[in-house]
């Protein structure tokens, strides 16, 4: 779900008007995370498929701990994002 939310904030700020190149690069970057979210979603699927019925503690740490670390790259990818936006003059991209 947060992943979808990256992915719509990146549509959101590319449809504001950002330079050619810019956006070019942009529109490349959430192409390339949206087929790879496709296959996590594909392979996260298949193995839900094939998880046992009953409750096991050390799956779930390790779904936990997944999870955590999926959340933490959103999170530095955000970051870089808004970095380069500052950097290349377009910091009033980040909010909008």
């Amino acid at each position: 779900m947060l992943a979808y939310f990256a992915l719509a904030w990146t549509g959101w700020g590319l449809s504001v008007g950002v330079l050619t190149t810019v956006e070019a690069l942009g529109i490349a970057a959430a192409g390339l995370c949206f087929l790879v979210l496709v296959g996590c979603a594909v392979v996260a699927y298949r193995r839900a498929m094939s998880l046992p019925t009953g409750h096991d503690i050390r799956r779930g740490r390790k779904t936990g701990r997944r999870f955590g670390i999926i959340v933490a790259a959103e999170f530095i990818g955000l970051s870089v994002a808004a970095a380069i936006l500052t950097l290349s003059g377009h910091p009033n991209r980040i909010t909008r």
